[in-house]
């Protein structure tokens, strides 16, 4: 298997963060799985969120607008 500073982007500096998590090889990048799985498949509606829950929500904007204060500023 191929070592991960084969990779475009990856140089020295990248595969020494690399390997502190002990992935040397693409095979070993490829199967680093994250620390907590968010869900992005199932959405949401807003009226069933509660305090502290992470979901994904859609929504519509309905009106923007641009107003100068101090700065530009997007409401």
């Amino acid at each position: 298997m191929p070592a991960v500073t084969q990779l475009r982007g990856v140089g020295p500096n990248i595969a020494e963060k690399l390997q502190r998590l002990n992935i040397t090889e693409v095979e070993d990048l490829l199967f680093h799985l994250p620390l907590r799985y968010q869900d992005r498949t199932q959405v949401v509606r807003i009226a069933n969120l509660r305090a502290g829950m992470e979901a994904l929500v859609e929504g519509e904007i309905q009106h923007t607008e641009l107003t100068y204060r101090k700065r530009r500023m997007l409401l």
